[in-house]
């Protein structure tokens, strides 16, 4: 099956490989929506963190801000699956048998559930107790963990592949 992908993906590993233009193209964007979306959602969660002892207003606006930053994350986010699927059809035979590269889709999997969760849980009006507030909180944190587990599987992929 990886042979067979691999071979489909032939075209496009050649140009990739022996065009630096293209292959610096696809990691800038890759590294650049990694820094928009992961310092974005972030940003956001330590809006969250610095929140938690404040009163309702303030949560309120952080709340606001937090769903107006979401918009831009996701843009990221599918820059980052566009991206990495071209990483990926560059080096099928490296990439699809690596557990390190499974290990960072399931961390991937849990980002965009957490980020659902998230985003489910601003939208829910948590500011009117300390209550409401806490799964928002857990969830921020789980985020931020998240954004640099994968960071620090993204570092580990071409060195233990």
């Amino acid at each position: 099956m990886v042979s067979f992908i691999a071979g489909l993906a032939q075209p496009w590993a050649d140009l990739y490989s022996g065009s630096v233009p293209v292959e610096a193209t696809v990691v800038f964007l890759h590294l650049a929506a990694l820094m928009v979306a992961g310092g974005l959602a972030i940003a956001s969660d330590r809006a969250i963190f610095r929140a938690t002892p404040a009163g309702a207003d303030v949560k309120a606006l952080v709340v606001q801000v937090v769903g107006g930053a979401h918009r831009l994350v996701i843009i990221g986010l599918a820059v980052l699956v566009a991206t990495g699927a071209l990483m990926l059809l560059a080096d099928v035979d490296a990439l699809l048998p690596s557990w390190v590269f499974w290990l960072k889709m399931g961390f991937f999997g849990l980002l965009l559930a957490n980020g659902a969760r998230l985003r489910r849980l601003a939208a829910g009006n948590p500011v009117a107790d300390a209550a409401a507030w806490r799964p928002l909180h857990a969830a921020a944190v789980t985020s931020s963990a998240l954004w640099l587990v994968l960071l620090l599987l993204g570092v580990l992929l071409p060195l233990i592949s």
